[in-house]
């Protein structure tokens, strides 16, 4: 299955810290914006909850329910195109992306340093970081159900 076309209009995104639109976007801005634009979802901007790259553990406390979400927890080899990626840093889960080809483990991230792309989830970089995927409402976006 290849990567859908839609992906590459995120790919190039400059980083900004708590940036939520196109002129630059931190890991969850992305992560809002295409479950917006892509799949028709309105997930939490936290734009009153706003975080930096700084605040390690917020994107998991969000993610692991410490904040009224409809996150659900996927095991491995069960995620799908459009599924959130949790990636623990310095050992606290703190980055976040979009899962694009499961099959090939590939998710579209952004990052402090770099501009948003498409990596592979099983490499040596992001395996061993690893912290879960997760489903807004438990369904797949109508786009890829």
């Amino acid at each position: 299955m290849p990567i859908p076309a839609w992906v590459d209009s995120y790919v190039g995104i400059p980083f900004k810290a708590m940036g939520r639109d196109r002129s630059g976007l931190g890991c969850w801005g992305l992560v809002y914006l295409v479950y917006r634009e892509q799949f028709g979802r309105e997930v939490p901007p936290y734009s009153e909850n706003r975080f930096t790259v700084y605040d390690s553990d917020e994107v998991g406390k969000l993610i692991a329910g410490e904040v009224a979400t409809k996150w659900v927890s996927v095991d491995e080899g069960f995620e799908a195109i459009g599924d959130a990626i949790l990636i623990r840093v310095n050992g606290w889960p703190a980055h976040i992306g979009v899962v694009v080809e499961p099959r090939e483990k590939k998710f579209l991230h952004v990052r402090l340093g770099a501009d948003s792309c498409v990596d592979r989830y099983d490499s040596p970089i992001w395996a061993r970081r690893f912290a879960g995927f997760y489903r807004w409402d438990g369904e797949l976006p109508d786009e890829v159900a």
